[in-house]
């Protein structure tokens, strides 16, 4: 349980992670309105990604710290918890169109 819990987690940080790095790269190498526009509706389609992933891995890390009975004892793993919340929250905030 505990194993395929850390994959979980691991995979859900790559999954924010990765988006955020790649989709502002994508929306730079647009040259014509017609590929602007393109980008703009694949950006859009996958910016789920990054909103799931954040998800899973706020839910996940606070079950990998009940599994491991560490709790919210340590300060490092509460500031962490609220880091990865602000990260959701500006990653929504820049791949997400307005």
């Amino acid at each position: 349980m505990f194993g395929l819990l850390l994959v979980l987690h691991i995979w859900a940080a790559i999954a924010i992670i990765g988006p955020a790095v790649v989709m502002p790269l994508i929306r730079r190498s647009a040259r014509t309105a017609s590929q602007l526009h393109f980008v703009f509706r694949i950006t859009t389609k996958l910016a789920v990604i990054p909103k799931t992933g954040g998800a899973v891995l706020i839910v996940s890390g606070i079950w990998l710290m009940l599994i491991t009975k560490m709790g919210f004892s340590y300060m490092w793993l509460n500031v962490s918890i609220l880091l990865s919340l602000l990260m959701i929250v500006m990653i929504d905030g820049w791949i997400e169109l307005r």
